[in-house]
């Protein structure tokens, strides 16, 4: 039961689905089209379920002891856009949650990729492979790369911290909670919306995200940002600093497998909008166990404009019942509601106290550059 009731309070913290697989690489299995997530951060590389039947391929009980997948494919021709085929067998893996809407067939895990060179476009969403650094690299940042884990870290000239490339999240810059303090302490009136997840302990938590104008690690300086506190179980990891897809996409970066280079190029900024909490509250429960969806309220944010306090009971989203958010399906995600575009208005029916109380609320874009209207 404990292990259901967090995979549905997951869905607290879902972000827009399109920001779940920024990173996706087009490819062919025996011919046939795939889509597969390009992951910089730990895991397995292979087909997802869904994909492996919807493709015709013979599934093969798992060899003995092998852990977290479903099966496999037997002698796959298998080929990566810019990559020549190679034929091989496939791990088929379970299908997550959103991979089959986001037509996302399976994952490729950095290092199963056999370039010696792999470049990572941030603003494209691309990933290609080399035989060789390309001309002109030494124009580039030269970083170490981090050879401390298999997750894809390096470190920045005059910046001690390792800095982990995470493909996999959508956010901006996570900080540990010694950098993030540091950050915190001279920007208190940076822009702020709030987040609710739940921690790989199984623990609900909110956590505020900020936005920074300029943020400068060492010899490398992000612009218009989003910043964050790393989850605990990331911190425990060890992570100091991570690049989530929407810091990448201000950066190139080139990696050099045989001289253990992280080589990295600032690009243009293009004018993306951030995908974030646009109401600048969230309502979660106060435990695996609570019924009642707790606000938690920014300062500054369009929900406290509206008076909705710290401690305000959710109870409905215009005509939906939000008490039953664990049986209704079309309670969760929450964050769907919150992100939705600026100037959308949003009818919230409270509980404060005995009072019952009905609040109309105005999304705003709440991190955003300064200039941006």
């Amino acid at each position: 039961m404990r292990i259901v009731t967090a995979l549905i309070l997951m869905l607290f913290t879902a972000r827009p689905v399109i920001a779940t697989y920024a990173f996706a690489i087009p490819g062919l299995v025996n011919g046939k089209p795939i889509r597969i997530a390009f992951n910089t951060c730990g895991g397995q590389s292979g087909l997802y379920e869904h994909a492996t039947r919807r493709s015709g391929l013979t599934i093969e009980s798992p060899p003995s002891g092998a852990k977290g997948v479903v099966g496999f494919c037997r002698d796959c021709r298998f080929q990566l856009s810019g990559s020549p085929a190679i034929t091989t067998n496939v791990w088929v893996l379970p299908s997550p949650p959103l991979a089959p809407q986001n037509r996302i067939d399976g994952v490729l895990f950095w290092v199963d990729m056999t370039d010696p060179v792999i470049k990572i476009n941030g603003a494209e969403r691309g990933v290609e492979g080399f035989a060789s650094l390309p001309p002109r690299t030494n124009e580039w940042l030269t970083c170490e790369k981090s050879s401390e884990s298999s997750d894809l870290a390096f470190r920045i000239p005059g910046e001690e911290t390792k800095i982990i490339v995470a493909t996999g999240s959508s956010h901006g810059v996570h900080l540990c909670s010694a950098l993030w303090d540091r950050w915190c302490a001279p920007h208190t009136d940076a822009p702020t919306t709030l987040i609710g997840e739940v921690t790989a302990a199984g623990e609900i938590r909110v956590v505020k995200e900020m936005w920074a104008s300029e943020l400068t690690l060492g010899n490398l300086t992000l612009r218009d940002i989003p910043v964050r506190l790393c989850p605990p179980d990331a911190e425990r990891k060890g992570v100091e600093i991570a690049f989530g897809a929407y810091a990448l996409r201000q950066l190139e970066l080139l990696i050099d497998r045989e001289s253990e280079k992280v080589y990295v190029r600032p690009m243009p900024i293009k004018d993306v909008r951030y995908e974030h909490n646009r109401l600048g509250a969230v309502f979660v429960p106060e435990n695996l166990q609570s019924a009642d969806l707790i606000g938690h309220v920014a300062a500054g944010s369009p929900a406290q404009s509206a008076d909705i306090r710290n401690g305000d009971v959710l109870l409905s989203i215009g005509n939906l019942d939000t008490t039953r958010w664990r049986t209704d399906p079309r309670v969760l995600p929450l964050n769907r509601f919150w992100s939705r575009p600026a100037g959308t208005q949003l009818h919230l029916t409270l509980r404060r106290g005995q009072q019952t109380l009905s609040r109309t609320v105005t999304l705003e874009e709440i991190l955003r550059p300064d200039d941006d209207g």
